[in-house]
């Protein structure tokens, strides 16, 4: 118990020192993370902030910032997460962040934000949609329950929206590879 607490204080003060400047808009939480907390205790998080990268460490927090007009409309970041051999990818949590609100709109048009979608397998296909996220005036919690791959591939991909209603965009997806026997011990499913 002692080290899932340890756990969240260093995961929650790595995210606020990431977040400084920053108001949060929007964050979504796997519906089955909390499961696999105790699976967590023991790895070390690491911290990658560059696209287009293949990914084998096993626990982590993808980031990737923009600041307004950077961008193209629809250029997309992606990283492909690639777990060991009898492991599968968890999305965590997403979290949506912006800095510096300049003028705020009215219209869910204008409001919404870059995307984040996740992908089950080795590639960005429609037909491999496990979700997709944007911020949008209604929305500010959510959950998803597709956040887990069903083999050891994951594709996660950010679409750019040059949003004029803030200087800088901050997107965070805390990931992790799940060991399928802990999955099943935990689960008691076969």
């Amino acid at each position: 118990m002692e080290k899932i607490l340890l756990f969240l204080l260093l995961t929650s003060v790595a995210l606020s020192h990431s977040l400084q400047g920053f108001k949060i808009r929007f964050t979504a939480r796997s519906a089955k993370s909390d499961l696999f907390i105790s699976l967590r205790a023991n790895k070390t998080m690491t911290f990658i902030d560059e696209c287009n990268k293949k990914i084998r460490k096993p626990y982590g927090i993808l980031e990737q910032s923009y600041k307004r007009g950077t961008t193209k409309l629809g250029e997309k970041c992606t990283w492909k997460l690639h777990a060991q051999p009898n492991h599968v990818v968890n999305v965590i949590s997403v979290l949506f962040a912006m800095e510096d609100e300049i003028n705020p709109s009215n219209t869910t048009d204008d409001y919404r934000t870059t995307s984040i979608s996740l992908y089950d397998g080795t590639q960005a296909k429609e037909n491999k949609l496990l979700t997709r996220y944007y911020v949008s005036l209604q929305e500010k919690v959510g959950h998803f329950v597709k956040s887990m791959s069903s083999g050891r591939d994951m594709v996660v991909e950010i679409k750019y929206h040059d949003n004029k209603d803030f200087e800088m965009q901050k997107i965070i997806v805390n990931y992790e590879f799940l060991d399928l026997n802990e999955i099943k011990r935990i689960t008691g499913i076969e």
